[in-house]
């Protein structure tokens, strides 16, 4: 494939006959030695001649892998949309009345180079997304860099890193007209979210094995922030709808169960909620030896007009509609979304964050989602 002119090798060596550069490896049988990218228009030299014709395999992670026969030209590598995950549903539990249709385990090797946006804000993921929001109670701004893949483990971590004034695009009140929010104020911390890239997810069985970060004075180690998975509806300005697990670092033997409702809301209010907080307001549901700073598989099963929260498979807490005055458990689609954050106010929610000696980890084993077998294959759903 012909070059302009002769580049140094740029990239990685994977082996004799590949290279990998921007994320994507690249093979000849004959051995790749030139390699340039610009914006994903490669320029290489095969075996030295940079006019032979060559059959090169581009490989990226989550991608199908693409064969192009290349006539000495420079061409675009478009890889399309990436494929997901496959799973073996007889290596997970089963439960009746529900069907495995997403397996995530974290493999580091999925993600070479981070879970990331391109210049359009199109993720590198067919899932999942990164975030950089952050609302106005939180002393984090989301970013792609507080997003971790170590040791098959998803983990989100905050830094004490100031992160100016900007607009967000997770934050964009319109997402098919690519409308980005308002200015986000700097925020003194920097860390991670996790999103699914669409509103695909309702009735179900939704399990998160994760663990936040620890209690001393040792680096790490920490005393106020919140640890969550939790369904939403994005944008929210219309419906808000959201059911949430979150994990407070002021907590010592619970953890908190709430459930938003609203519509037409530009920010929060504490009527569009219903949360349980304190061990006692579980009348006893909440299992004695729990610690939250252990690892725990917490879970949610959300059926019309009923949501139920459960840690280590024991039910904690049931909702249903009406419980709270103007709360209805909510029956439009949502993204699945994890996150790890501190609170402005840490004596409302999710403690002082003085003790915080950063940077602090949340780290992710795993995560399932079980489709409710009533709800048949949809993966959009009408308005409520």
């Amino acid at each position: 494939m012909s070059t302009a002119k002769q580049q140094t090798i740029a990239g990685t060596v994977e082996g004799p006959n590949q290279k990998s550069i921007s994320g994507i490896k690249i093979t000849h049988a004959s051995g790749v030695s030139t390699i340039s990218d610009d914006d994903g228009c490669f320029s290489i030299t095969i075996d030295g001649n940079p006019e032979k014709d060559a059959q090169l395999v581009f490989t990226k992670a989550g991608y199908a892998d693409k064969t192009l026969m290349l006539k000495g030209e420079n061409v675009h590598v478009g890889f399309g949309a990436p494929i997901a995950r496959t799973f073996n549903p007889d290596d997970h539990p089963k439960y009746e009345g529900f069907n495995l249709e997403l397996v995530e385990d974290w493999q580091s090797s999925q993600w070479p180079n981070g879970l990331t946006w391109d210049k359009n804000y199109n993720s590198n993921d067919a899932i999942w997304e990164p975030s950089d929001g952050g609302f106005p109670e939180n002393l984090v701004r989301f970013q792609p860099e507080g997003i971790h893949f170590e040791n098959d483990k998803l983990v989100l971590r905050i830094e004490n890193k100031v992160v100016p004034n900007s607009p967000s695009w997770s934050e964009g009140q319109n997402y098919t007209d690519r409308q980005f929010s308002d200015e986000i104020g700097e925020k003194p911390l920097m860390g991670g979210e996790v999103r699914t890239r669409e509103n695909n997810y309702r009735y179900g069985l939704y399990e998160v094995r994760m663990k936040p970060p620890g209690r001393g004075t040792d680096q790490g180690t920490a005393t106020g922030f919140l640890a969550t998975m939790f369904t939403f509806h994005t944008p929210r300005n219309r419906f808000w709808r959201e059911n949430d697990i979150e994990v407070e670092g002021s907590r010592t033997d619970s953890f908190m169960t709430n459930i938003f409702y609203a519509n037409n809301a530009s920010a929060w209010k504490p009527e569009f909620g219903a949360p349980l907080q304190e061990s006692h307001d579980y009348q006893g549901q909440m299992p004695t030896d729990y610690d939250p700073r252990d690892w725990h598989v917490y879970a949610m099963e959300w059926l019309p007009d009923k949501l139920t929260w459960l840690v280590d498979g024991k039910p904690v807490r049931t909702f249903c509609s009406g419980d709270k005055p103007g709360i209805k458990v909510g029956a439009i689609s949502c993204k699945i979304v994890f996150n790890f954050w501190v609170c402005i106010d840490g004596d409302v929610i999710g403690g002082d964050p003085v003790g915080n000696h950063y940077p602090i980890d949340l780290k992710y084993d795993w995560f399932r989602f079980y489709r409710w077998d009533k709800d048949g294959d949809k993966v959009t759903y009408p308005e409520e």
